[in-house]
């Protein structure tokens, strides 16, 4: 019986991976009645729908409205439903030990198309919620996803420049580091955070596909008012694939944070400023 139950289990498996690869495959109609199809199967409340006139999909739920451009990560992504999408974000990056009050700053560099905010707002949290995403699309769609919060079209480095961004948005993999595969490269600002006259940030989300050390780099001069810093730090800097763990935990164990959680296979690691109450 429980041979033939990873049996069964195993072959489900495959039948999803390849009715998802014929659904991204798909022109939009289908796409979206691929989608939808299995996600009522799911009993999900999630819908996908294409705008003609904007050129661009929406997902929608009986609480939110999202808009994006790539098929095969949002498919991934929204399958789950939309709220699920937001807390497990939320988990991965280990918001669950943050205790978040109203009013709140959170910097999310590397927002893509801002779905760590619905984390916060499945918590019923009003914190003030800035997104800042490089990759023009990406930031398209968050700048409508986040209404009325603030969105940024900047990258984050160590010096104010004009930067080469390597496009990817297939896997939201857009970077500043050449990788292995991109569909096109654009030219972007980049900024300090130091730069922006922030009082005081609760958290400072970073997810910056190798470039994360030149983002806290670029942050040193804000690091004493940043309670909390939640990374990315997976392999993906570069065509050699580098992790960015031991470069970015050694900078802000100088800085007077100390790391408090960390996840694998996903690198993600939470570093608390010393000093900082965890209530």
């Amino acid at each position: 019986m429980i041979f033939f139950s990873k049996y069964l289990r195993h072959h489900i498996t495959i039948l999803d991976f390849i009715y998802r690869k014929c659904a991204v495959a798909s022109n939009a109609t289908i796409f979206c009645f691929m989608f939808n199809l299995r996600a009522r199967l799911k009993r999900r409340d999630v819908r996908f729908y294409f705008n003609k006139k904007e050129n661009i999909y929406i997902a929608k739920s009986k609480n939110y409205k999202r808009y994006f451009f790539e098929k095969y990560q949002n498919y991934n992504c929204y399958i789950a439903g939309i709220e699920k999408r937001g807390i497990s974000l939320g988990e991965a990056y280990f918001l669950l030990k943050i205790k978040f009050r109203d009013n709140d700053t959170v910097i999310d560099c590397g927002a893509n198309t801002g779905d760590l905010k619905i984390y916060f707002d499945e918590k019923k949290l009003k914190i003030n919620y800035i997104g800042i995403e490089p990759s023009p699309k990406e930031y398209f769609c968050l700048s409508k996803n986040i209404t009325p919060s603030k969105a940024i079209n900047i990258g984050l480095w160590n010096v104010t420049s004009n930067l080469t961004l390597y496009v990817s948005s297939f896997n939201a993999d857009s970077s500043f580091f050449e990788p292995k595969a991109y569909s096109h490269k654009v030219t972007i600002p980049a900024k300090r955070l130091d730069s922006f006259n922030f009082q005081h940030i609760r958290l400072l989300k970073i997810e910056a596909e190798g470039a994360e050390i030149e983002a806290l780099i670029g942050s040193e001069n804000l690091l004493a008012r940043i309670d909390y810093i939640s990374a990315d730090l997976g392999f993906e800097r570069g065509v050699l694939e580098e992790s960015t763990l031991v470069p970015v935990t050694n900078f802000l164990l100088k800085h007077n944070f100390e790391l408090i959680d960390f996840s694998s296979p996903r690198i993600c690691a939470l570093y608390k400023r010393i000093g900082v109450s965890l209530n």
